[in-house]
């Protein structure tokens, strides 16, 4: 039965379209790989770009680069990054080219395919 403005009323009332990070969702607060806000290598040393929380474009998880081995110039500025959560550490396909499905480890922030 519809509503007023014209919609079914509900679940169906969801908008449309997919997330995006920072309006859908807040990025975690800590460093999902040191769980600090802070990387212990960088602190103290002026590397304030090095050492600030990197927000995955696709879910809420946050990263400082040096923890995953990268340096500031290894992730666009511009476009989508994604953690290591959404592509296979041994092969490199994202879940869309793995068969939709990629295993997550439960004790670091790798992910596989079959």
């Amino acid at each position: 039965m519809p509503n007023k403005a014209g919609g079914r009323g509900g679940l169906l009332d969801r908008p449309s379209g997919r997330q995006v990070a920072g309006r859908d969702f807040a990025h975690e607060s800590t460093c999902l790989v040191c769980w600090s806000r802070q990387p212990p290598d960088v602190a103290g040393k002026g590397k304030a770009k090095a050492a600030a929380l990197r927000g995955c474009d696709l879910c809420p998880a946050a990263f400082h680069l040096s923890c995953l081995g990268l340096q500031p110039s290894d992730v666009p500025s511009f476009g989508v990054w994604s953690c290591p959560h959404h592509a296979c550490r041994v092969c490199g396909r994202k879940a869309a080219a793995a068969g939709g499905l990629l295993f997550r480890c439960m004790n670091c922030v790798n992910a596989y395919c079959e």
